[in-house]
């Protein structure tokens, strides 16, 4: 198929799916219980996009054992899923099956690799919203990464839960209903802070409409008229145990 078809036709697949928008999504030593994070680059993507290129080590283990991740920041959805297909093109092997269990739930569009004697997954491919993100196995020795993927799925797609924003980890805002006609745009955002290590992850989710970078200005357009639902949260960001 078309790489354009492909896009298109997933579009239309997730016309029903939540919106969200994630900016500033980055990843610190303690992300994944177990590893250590031995690089991190970050690099010009295609389309205007923004790559964090991260590889952990598995703690303690006596083969090099890596675990490779890519998080690729786009303007919009579409844009993600055309850096998903783009990257999919590339793969040794286009036909990977759709990311199944938690990971097929959380992800927009998502493929899956099981690992060798299917232990887990050696890698997944999937775009949330505005970010395409792949995760794979690297090093001599095997690593499953479906416990990764799940948890890298979970921070982009869902909203915090009670205990985050008790703590203070996450604050959400709440801003007021604004009535839109369908296609109307909203700027939520004028602008967007400078993404770097350290900073606020923002995200924002809606049950219905569109977000987009536009420049330096975070903008909603509504899918459909009527009073917009719209919740804003930030997150601090730090490693797990």
């Amino acid at each position: 198929m078309d790489s354009n078809q492909d896009v298109e036709s997933w579009l239309a697949e997730i016309a029903r799916r939540p919106s969200v928008f994630n900016h500033n999504l980055r990843l610190h030593a303690g992300e994944f219980r177990g590893f250590d994070l031995a690089n991190e680059v970050t690099m010009a993507g295609s389309n205007g996009a923004t790559e964090h290129v991260y590889v952990f080590a598995k703690r303690g283990a006596a083969e090099e054992t890596l675990m490779r991740v890519s998080v690729c920041d786009h303007d919009d959805t579409r844009h993600a899923l055309s850096g998903l297909r783009e990257t999919m093109d590339h793969s040794m092997r286009p036909d990977h099956p759709r990311a199944a269990d938690k990971l097929g739930k959380l992800a927009d569009i998502g493929f899956a690799l099981p690992a060798e004697r299917n232990q887990g997954l050696g890698a997944a491919w999937f775009s949330i919203g505005n970010v395409a993100v792949t995760v794979h196995s690297a090093g001599a020795a095997p690593v499953d990464v479906s416990a990764a993927a799940a948890h890298l799925g979970t921070l982009l797609a869902g909203a915090p839960n009670q205990a985050a924003l008790r703590s203070k980890r996450a604050t959400a805002f709440s801003p007021t209903p604004v009535e839109l006609q369908a296609g109307e745009a909203l700027p939520l955002i004028e602008q967007l802070p400078e993404g770097r290590p350290g900073a606020n992850r923002i995200q924002v989710i809606a049950p219905d409409g569109e977000f987009r970078r536009e420049g330096a200005a975070l903008v909603y357009v509504a899918r459909s008229s009527g009073p917009q639902r719209i919740a804003l949260f930030t997150h601090t960001q730090g490693g797990r145990a």
